[in-house]
């Protein structure tokens, strides 16, 4: 869960997922960024969907269900 305005994301995208490493452990997935900026009632519906407060925030997923325990909210 990402948002234009959110500094902590960004500093994601630049120090985290650009790693060589970071793209490597997350080669077998298929990812999926949802982009809350302009919080909307779509953005909300999305956040309060799975109890977030909002970005950042990564889920995952298998077979459709949310994988609570690995669920992470915050700068990592």
């Amino acid at each position: 869960i990402y948002a234009d305005w959110c500094t902590a994301c960004i500093d994601m995208e630049r120090k985290v997922f650009s790693r060589p490493e970071a793209r490597a452990a997350l080669a077998g997935f298929v990812l999926l960024q949802v982009d809350v900026t302009h919080n909307t009632r779509e953005d909300q519906a999305i956040l309060d969907r799975f109890g977030l407060f909002g970005p950042p925030a990564m889920l995952f997923f298998r077979q459709g269900n949310v994988l609570e325990d690995k669920a992470v909210q915050g700068e990592l």
